[in-house]
């Protein structure tokens, strides 16, 4: 996961080109038009944001776009496959968390002087956080249970940024109609359900998501991004 973050020097590199550039590269590459167009939403959508901001987000957003488009019963193996390497990479984290537990500096080595804060206790919290995630890695999984979790990255991100409940409602919703998700934007045959009915599916998983453990941003850039603060460079 973190190897296709890096790979997004492609969406760095195609931001430099012309329209008729980016027509040619679309049309032998689908899937990096979505993952462009998906970019391009957020980082309009989102407004002054570094760049590397933007391609979190844009990252986690991708994916979820990828497996909403889905066939649902298509969608469930690929959260099966994705399940099973999750559990591996959380595994590998948790190790990593408990090992440094070994150093005879952990504990003494100041993090933050001004708030005080120690490597001790933010490793404490994150692999406490990393644990209990973990438990909820161990339940069945469903056709929308990862595409759930991306939901919740996104979510958590967004509050990290500022962003309100229903602000952060709004964004899933708008690219949910934007890229043709479901039925979200589209006339039904039921007259019961609309925009408001449709925005309630999302809030009652952003109320979810936000009450899982593991779903925090800290936790998000020791998994997906190994806690990168640098743009991904095109060649």
């Amino acid at each position: 996961m973190v190897d296709s973050f890096k790979h997004y020097e492609h969406i760095i590199y195609l931001k430099k080109t012309t329209a008729e550039e980016r027509e040619q590269v679309f049309k032998d590459h689908p899937d990096i038009e979505l993952e462009f167009d998906v970019y391009k939403y957020v980082e309009n959508a989102l407004g002054n944001l570094s760049e590397i901001k933007y391609l979190k987000i844009a990252y986690l957003f991708y994916f979820l776009i990828y497996l909403m488009k889905k066939p649902k019963n298509e969608r469930l193996e690929v959260e099966r496959k994705q399940t099973i390497k999750f559990r591996k990479s959380l595994d590998n984290i948790i190790k990593i968390h408990q090992d440094m537990k070994n150093n005879p500096w952990y504990g003494i080595i100041p993090l933050n002087k001004q708030k005080g804060i120690k490597l001790k206790e933010l490793l404490d919290e994150q692999l406490s956080e990393l644990k209990d995630f973990r438990e909820t890695q161990k339940k069945r999984t469903g056709y929308n249970k990862l595409a759930n979790h991306y939901m919740g990255f996104i979510f958590f991100r967004l509050k990290d940024l500022g962003y309100r409940h229903n602000q952060q409602i709004n964004f899933i919703y708008n690219a949910f109609v934007l890229f043709k998700i479901e039925d979200y934007g589209q006339e039904t045959d039921n007259d019961s359900i609309g925009e408001y009915e449709q925005k309630e599916r999302i809030r009652k998983v952003q109320e979810k998501m936000m009450k899982t453990p593991g779903l925090s941003v800290s936790i998000q850039d020791k998994v997906y991004f190994e806690d990168s603060t640098e743009i991904p460079q095109s060649h």
